[in-house]
């Protein structure tokens, strides 16, 4: 089995046109599978943004992509299944097991039962009636198409048995169950692209200690603006990874929508950098008016 991604890809606007491809990594830096050269699309064309959409992730992988271009490195990003291939959105989803006192619940309009308890011995819940006097807890059952179980016993805290069913249990490992056709799913946190909301969400990506990563070679480090930044006109901004390194950036856009800027880094920058360690870096802007503002801050992976 295999799950699919689409992963934004922001090389900024010096890296249009690429043909682009991909090669997944285990955790232990080996290759896993051929590189992928399909799924790539820029978009807006001409913008150097790509998105790369991808449906061969193994099930249970956990490692990192590489992006190459005629075989210079673009970039990389993480892939944990924590984050993406174990999130459950279907609009099918029904899921009410949550205690071994909740063994079945079929919620279709013309039936509901619940038969999960030694308290409960029979639930017969067709459209006409709904009848429920299996425990001495249990002392009111609206039988109505629009039936409401509200069950007296500690157990049991609501059951909404329309069509359109909600099923909360009263059980402390259970706070909450939204089971509509518009089922709601845990919200996912990307940790690979360069490209996240500032400040508030982390961009990480790898570095090779005492190479360099310059614009001439197209190992320029990019990012771009999601979320709103302040105008960059008149300022600086400064790559840091406190005590180590301290690179000024290129702004290339600096004002209006899709603001951009990339940094380079010499082979002495990294070169400061030990193997097999992540730090912490922020992309701190000093605005015209003096003001000081963290656009982004993240992780590096020396590798």
């Amino acid at each position: 089995m295999s799950y699919s991604l689409i992963t934004a890809l922001p090389l900024g606007s010096l890296q249009t046109g690429l043909t682009l491809s991909a090669q997944l990594y285990n955790t232990d830096g080996t290759t896993n599978g051929s590189p992928v050269t399909t799924g790539f699309v820029e978009r807006p064309a001409g913008s150097g943004n790509y998105f790369w959409t991808y449906a061969g992730f193994p099930d249970g992988f956990r490692g990192g992509v590489a992006i190459t271009a005629a075989g210079v490195f673009k970039m990389s990003f993480a892939i944990n299944p924590q984050e993406a291939e174990n999130a459950d959105a279907k609009t099918s989803t029904r899921a009410a097991t949550a205690d071994s006192r909740l063994d079945n619940l079929d919620a279709t309009v013309s039936t509901r039962a619940a038969t999960a308890d030694s308290r409960f011995a029979n639930l017969d819940a067709t459209v006409s009636s709904r009848a429920a006097t299996a425990d001495s807890r249990l002392g009111n059952l609206d039988a109505a198409v629009s039936t409401r179980v509200a069950a007296s016993a500690a157990a049991w805290a609501n059951l909404d048995a329309a069509m359109s069913s909600r099923v909360a249990a009263a059980d402390p490992r259970l706070g909450n169950l939204d089971v509509a056709i518009s089922s709601r799913a845990a919200d996912l946190s990307f940790a690979g692209a360069v490209l996240a909301p500032s400040p508030s969400k982390s961009a990480s990506f790898d570095l090779v200690p005492g190479d360099d990563y310059k614009n001439a070679d197209g190992r320029q480090i990019p990012f771009t603006e999601v979320g709103t930044w302040p105008s960059l006109l008149g300022g600086s901004v400064q790559f840091i990874i406190t005590g180590l390194i301290y690179a000024t950036a290129i702004v290339t856009v600096a004002s209006g929508a899709g603001k951009a800027l990339y940094v380079e880094l010499t082979a002495v920058d990294t070169a400061k950098l030990s193997r097999r360690v992540r730090y912490e870096y922020d992309l701190v802007a000093t605005l015209s008016n003096a003001n000081r503002v963290t656009l982004v801050s993240g992780s590096v992976y020396a590798r």
